[in-house]
Order: structure tokens, then C-alpha cells, then sequence
């Protein structure tokens, strides 16, 4: 399964997970077979409207089946949850490499609602 995490700087583990999912700058994603890890921008962040969504199709369209956010808006959480990923919300005291060692661990509960 590949994990997308929201992030607002870095290209590694280290980077810290970001509080917001549509807004997020950027996200790392991690394929959970192979390891390899990849940033990708978020362009769907600079739009007036749409961001959550917009993000939540990217995700989809690069295979993601799990995300993991501060926080997902009740746009967002509706477009994820059609597309059949996942939400695992975070605080802000994560990086990347603790939330993904947390989801892995049962540390984290699935988003029920926005």
C-alpha cells in the first residue's frame, strides 16, 4: 500500500506532518512494499476553492490507499473516502517517519467523520 502524509517543508521521514490535508504544500508518499518514498507538490493548495478535493484526487490518482493529516475537511474527508483511502488523523508533534511508525502500530484511528 502506498501512504501519503501531508507536509509543509522536507523530503524525508524527518519532515514534519502538516496540520491541514487540502492546504498541505506538499506530500510525502511511501510505498509500503519497496520503501521508496517520493514528494510530490500539492497544486490544488493555491486554488480559491477545491483544495481538499483537488488534493484528494491526485492522491487517488497516484494509488495512495492511506493518508495521514492533522486534520481533513468535510469536502476532503467525502472525496477520500469515495476514492477508498483512508484518513488517519496526526498531530503536529509527528514527523513523517513516527506517524507512519504509529499507523503501523495501531497508534492511530481511522477518521469516522470530518
Amino acid at each position: 500500500m502506498k501512504i501519503a502524509v501531508s507536509i509543509d517543508t522536507g523530503n524525508d521521514l524527518q519532515a514534519m506532518v502538516c496540520q491541514t490535508f487540502g492546504r498541505a504544500p506538499r506530500f510525502l508518499l511511501m510505498d509500503e512494499e519497496t520503501g521508496r518514498t517520493e514528494v510530490i507538490e500539492n497544486g490544488a493548495a493555491q486554488g480559491a476553492h477545491g483544495a481538499g478535493t483537488g488534493a484528494a484526487a491526485m492522491l487517488a490518482r497516484s494509488g495512495v490507499g492511506a493518508v495521514i493529516s492533522g486534520r481533513f475537511g468535510p469536502n476532503a474527508f467525502a472525496a477520500l473516502k469515495a476514492a477508498g483511502i483512508r484518513m488517519y488523523p496526526c498531530g503536529a508533534d509527528a514527523s513523517v517517519g513516527d506517524a507512519i511508525g504509529r499507523l503501523r502500530g495501531g497508534a492511530l484511528v481511522e477518521a469516522e467523520s470530518a
